[in-house]
């Protein structure tokens, strides 16, 4: 429903001075302008907020126009960025509480980066590398002439807790926008 000018200053003014009852409003509204369809109390509550919000009641649409501004801005992409530079494995929240901004403000920021898992590697020696080696040819050897029959071979999987305090993969997080290539070194034989 569109309303004149003279129809949203008598809303307002008829707002206030029937102690703000929007059912009152309408019905007076309905009296004063002779009109079947009144406006909604959603409509005359939006008329209220829009005048406190500009102090203006005409359809011009000063003050409420587009999208509201964002806060994803180049110095707060800045700030997240030096905070995340200097603390590689943190949270969203840490991130947050450390640039001074909201979490939702610092998530939408970090969206445009991606998360990097860590890779894990065993730290093997020479000896154990040359060992690995040997046995790979001494199996190929033995595929080839036919001692082993590699559709006799069954692989499973297996889950390994370790004592030496090495955490999951799985919750290690880099933010970056490019991969780093971080590898943390296990120990070979740990206690699990």
């Amino acid at each position: 429903m569109v309303l004149s000018l003279e129809q949203r200053i008598f809303l307002l003014l008829e707002y206030h001075h029937l102690e703000h009852s929007c059912v009152q409003t309408r019905r007076s509204f309905r009296r004063r302008f002779d009109v079947r369809r009144d406006p909604s109390d959603n409509a005359i509550k939006a008329l209220i907020k829009k005048f406190e919000r500009t102090g203006n009641v005409s359809d011009d649409r000063i003050g409420n126009v587009g999208r509201p501004r964002s806060a994803v801005t180049e110095s707060n992409a800045d700030a997240i960025q030096q905070v995340i530079l200097q603390h590689l494995r943190t949270s969203v929240r840490s991130v947050a509480s450390r640039a001074g901004l909201r979490r939702m403000i610092t998530h939408r920021i970090i969206s445009h980066m991606f998360t990097y898992k860590i890779r894990t590697c065993q730290a093997l020696s020479v000896k154990a590398i040359d060992a690995r080696y040997d046995f790979a040819n001494a199996m190929l050897q033995l595929v080839d002439e036919g001692d082993i029959d590699v559709g006799n071979i069954w692989f499973s999987e297996e889950a390994y807790f370790n004592f030496d305090g090495f955490v999951n993969k799985q919750n290690w997080r880099i933010w970056r926008t490019r991969n780093p290539h971080v590898a943390v070194p296990s120990s070979q034989i740990p206690q699990k």
